[in-house]
């Protein structure tokens, strides 16, 4: 490049910025969104007004972007509502340009919703979620994405009682049985719920001495005959 050549872009608009050195190089600087090819043309005159050009293209690629690190997930339990963030430091881009991401569940049922403004990523797991359910976290800059993946565990929860169960005191002395219910509990997955009973002696639980004590596990009602037992605390 001498000092009185012309350089024009024949591809409509150029790069931003064009830096002309006079040793004779060009030197374009790119910026973000400035990917593509650009068609040049550089013409050169003499002294006598004859004229000559050279088109030439500048190719500008494209720099994907790149996940940086993807937070694991807490577990997820049946019938609670979940959450987890993905910071703005999970992907980056070597060319500045601004980023979309993106969530998309590729097995099971989980339903998750993601809020790509915040960076949130919520769910409400039923017991039919159980498992391990896939997503799939797409970061592009506009001209392709990459994929990364995270695993959230849907956990059983264990059926709860809005009750304490209440502690019965017996006499020795009293003649026949006395009969006791215990309070429903329920399930957060919404499973089927059975009841079964059992005696804890030192360590170990052991079947219920039907002799003296039963329970019935439609009804959860205990039968106790108390003149039948021997003195102690029964769990």
């Amino acid at each position: 490049v001498r000092s009185g050549d012309s350089l024009r872009s024949r591809s409509g608009s150029g790069l931003r910025q064009i830096i002309s050195l006079a040793n004779g190089v060009l030197i374009f600087s790119a910026q973000a969104g400035d990917q593509g090819h650009y068609e040049y043309e550089l013409s050169a005159r003499d002294a006598s007004g004859t004229e000559s050009s050279l088109v030439f293209t500048v190719n500008v690629p494209n720099n994907p972007p790149q996940i940086r690190y993807l937070p694991k997930p807490p577990d997820a339990y049946a019938g609670q509502a979940g959450s987890m963030v993905l910071p703005e430091a999970t992907a980056s881009d070597a060319d500045g340009d601004k980023l979309t991401f993106r969530v998309r569940r590729t097995n099971g049922t989980l339903d998750v919703k993601f809020d790509s403004l915040a960076g949130i990523l919520e769910w409400m797991p039923t017991g039919a979620d159980r498992g391990i359910t896939e997503l799939e976290i797409s970061v592009s800059d506009g001209v392709g994405p990459v994929l990364g993946y995270i695993y959230v565990p849907v956990l059983n929860s264990a059926p709860e009682n809005p009750d304490r169960f209440v502690d019965q005191q017996m006499s020795q002395a009293t003649e026949g049985a006395i009969s006791f219910r215990v309070s429903a509990s329920f399930d957060p997955d919404g499973d089927a719920i059975s009841y079964t009973a059992s005696m804890q002696i030192g360590e170990v639980f052991v079947s219920l001495p039907e002799d003296w004590i039963t329970f019935d596990p439609v009804t959860r009602v205990f039968n106790v005959s108390p003149s039948k037992a021997l003195p102690g605390n029964y769990l």
